[in-house]
C-alpha cells in the first residue's frame, strides 16, 4: 500500500504542477466545494475527498483530486483542516491558487472510521493493545451507557459503578471520534453480574456490542444543597448525597463526615464537599469573654477570662483570669464561651510560668 501511495503521488504531482502551473490559468481555473466533514477509511486524505471539483476540464480535475495533503487523523482524533490551510499546501507544491474559486464549508472536520483501523490490524496480524488514552475513553463511555441504562431501567437499584474488559476492537469502536454507545437490553448472571448488550454507532458505521459486566456499588458523593459561606456549620439542610459527581480521593461519602462540621472555605450548590475544607466549629473567638469552668476532686468553680485565641470544640484554647492576677491558663473548648479547666492543668499552666 505505502508503495502504491508512493506511486500514486509521483504521478498525480507533476501531473498538476504541469496543468495548474504551466499551462495557461484561465482556462484551467477550477472551483472547489469544500464539504464540513470527511470520515477516512485509512491511508492519506486526498484532495478530492474532501471537496468537490468542478468547472475544470476531466484530466485536471482528476490531477487535483488525486493530490496527497496529510495523513488521516488517528482514531478517536478529530483534525480540523480550513480552505487557507489546503491553499498553502498547494502553493507550497508549486500550485497557482489565486486563479481558482474556493467555495463552500470554511474548515472540514475528518475522523477516521474504527472500520479502517480493523481492516490494517486484520490485514497485518493480530490486534495490538490500544493506547491508554483510547482505552480510557472507550471505558468512560461505555460505563457513562450502562449507568445511565440502569438509572433508566432499575430505578429502584442504588447507583452502580461497572467494571468489564474491553477486546481492541471494542475498545477502538468505543473511543472513535463522536461516537454513541446504546444499551438496549440486558441478563443477569448474579445479583452483582449482568451481560449488557447494545450498538455504537460511530462516523466508519455500527457495531453490536456485548460486555460481561461486575456492577459494585458506586460511591456518593457530599454535595452543597444551596450556597454555602465560609464558617458555616453544615446541617442536613446545607447538604446532599449526589451521584452526579465522580468519586475522587479527599471528597466526603458520608453525611455523618460533614454534618455539625464548618466550612473553611465557600462552597457552590452542587459542588463537593472536600474534608480537606472542614473543621471542628470555632465556638470561641480571640478576646472573648468565655466562661471557665474549673474542676478538682469534688470541687467545680466558675469564673470569667478572656480567650487570648480562637478555640474549636474539643482543642485547648489560652484564657486569661479577668481576677486581679490576671494568669493564662489552657482550657478545653465544651461549647460555646466555655472553656474546662482540670485543677491539674491549672498547676501545671502556673509551674510553667
Amino acid at each position: 500500500m505505502r508503495r502504491h501511495n508512493r506511486f500514486h503521488n509521483l504521478i498525480c504531482l507533476p501531473l498538476c504542477v504541469l496543468f495548474l502551473g504551466v499551462v495557461g490559468a484561465p482556462a484551467l481555473a477550477a472551483t472547489f466545494v469544500f464539504q464540513p466533514q470527511y470520515t477516512s477509511h485509512g491511508g492519506p486524505v486526498l484532495l478530492g475527498q474532501i471537496a468537490e471539483i468542478t468547472d475544470c476540464d476531466e484530466t485536471t480535475r482528476n490531477a487535483l483530486a488525486c493530490l496527497e495533503l496529510f495523513p488521516a487523523p488517528p482514531l478517536g482524533e478529530v483534525k480540523f483542516v480550513s480552505q487557507q490551510d489546503v491553499r498553502e499546501i498547494l502553493a507550497l507544491r508549486g500550485i497557482d491558487t489565486t486563479v481558482h474559486l474556493w467555495q463552500g464549508a470554511p474548515q472540514v472536520r475528518i475522523v477516521t472510521s474504527p472500520q479502517a483501523t480493523l481492516r490494517v490490524l486484520s490485514s497485518s496480524g493480530p490486534a495490538t493493545p490500544v493506547s491508554p488514552a483510547l482505552q480510557a475513553r472507550a471505558e468512560s463511555r461505555l460505563k457513562k451507557a450502562i449507568q445511565e441504562y440502569m438509572k433508566s431501567q432499575y430505578p429502584q437499584l442504588p447507583p452502580c459503578e461497572p467494571s468489564f474488559s474491553l477486546t481492541a476492537e471494542d475498545a477502538r469502536w468505543l473511543a472513535a471520534a463522536d461516537a454513541i454507545v446504546v444499551i438496549e437490553r440486558d441478563r443477569a448472571l448474579a445479583p452483582d453480574r449482568r451481560v449488557f448488550a447494545g450498538v455504537v454507532r460511530a462516523p466508519g458505521g455500527v457495531r453490536t456490542i456485548q460486555i460481561e459486566t461486575q456492577l459494585q456499588p458506586r460511591l456518593l458523593v457530599v454535595v452543597a444543597a444551596r450556597p454555602l459561606a465560609r464558617d458555616t456549620v453544615l446541617t442536613r439542610d446545607d447538604v446532599r448525597l449526589s451521584d452526579d459527581v465522580e468519586p475522587a480521593p479527599g471528597y466526603a461519602t458520608r453525611l455523618e463526615d460533614v454534618l455539625g462540621r464548618q466550612l473553611t472555605t465557600g462552597v457552590a450548590p452542587g459542588r463537593p464537599i472536600a474534608l480537606s475544607n472542614l473543621r471542628e466549629p470555632v465556638l470561641i473567638r480571640r478576646g472573648e469573654v468565655v466562661q471557665i469552668s474549673v474542676r478538682a476532686p469534688g470541687v467545680m468553680i466558675r469564673t470569667l477570662g478572656r480567650a487570648k485565641d480562637d478555640g474549636v470544640l474539643g482543642h485547648l484554647v489560652p484564657v486569661e483570669t479577668l481576677d486581679n492576677r490576671g494568669k493564662t491558663i489552657l482550657g478545653k473548648v465544651v461549647d460555646h464561651q466555655l472553656v474546662e479547666v482540670y485543677a491539674a492543668s491549672t498547676q501545671a499552666a502556673n509551674a510553667s510560668q
